[in-house]
């Protein structure tokens, strides 16, 4: 009997949304670094084989459940009339919402791969963003500066927030970065006419 499509599509779905969830327990309880793939197999109670039908190693695993985040973390930060209205705020609210899980990676010897995942993550997107909006062009600040800027800007005061145990609110952080942003995109505008 042949399996339909759609039904082996949920099936390897869910295979691959029960190991990541295993691996995700894990590394809260123990610690990423301390985390084997036998570790997550036993969790999850799936077999060796159909672990590496789907991934290389644990951090193919890490890394995938991360890209199957991102559209759902972006998607809705779109709205409003800011070119980078809501991305702060998102990412500081799914950072908060999973805060066992950064504390997890925190200060781990890991810690490097995954943060460097998250910031071109946000690079991205910022990237995406700032291409979408023609009318902020500028001959006097290239746009891939803008991006690094920003990019850089969120992503070192994600980290700052969760290295300083979260001294302040997702909502708080998330408005503070949009004010800075925001400043900086004016200063951009400013330059522009004045130079010219």
């Amino acid at each position: 009997m042949k399996i339909k499509p759609a039904k082996k599509d949920r099936r390897v779905r869910l295979t691959r949304q029960r190991l990541h969830q295993a691996l995700l327990s894990l590394a809260i309880e123990r610690g990423y670094d301390a985390v084997t793939v036998q570790d997550v197999l036993d969790q999850a109670e799936i077999a060796r084989s159909t672990f590496y039908a789907h991934f290389r190693d644990k951090e193919d695993l890490l890394l995938s459940g991360f890209r199957d985040q991102e559209s759902a973390l972006f998607c809705s930060t779109h709205s409003g009339s800011g070119v980078f209205t809501g991305l702060a705020l998102a990412l500081f609210q799914h950072v908060y919402e999973n805060k066992a899980l950064a504390m997890a990676f925190s200060g781990s010897p890991s810690s490097q791969m995954i943060f460097a995942h998250l910031r071109n993550m946000i690079i991205v997107e910022v990237r995406e963003r700032l291409n979408a909006q023609s009318s902020l062009a500028t001959k006097e600040i290239p746009d891939e500066l803008i991006v690094q800027f920003v990019g850089g800007t969120l992503f070192n005061l994600l980290i700052w927030w969760i290295d300083h145990n979260f001294p302040y609110s997702a909502q708080e952080m998330g408005n503070a970065c949009e004010k800075l942003i925001t400043r900086s995109l004016e200063f951009r505008t400013t330059f522009n006419n004045e130079s010219i």
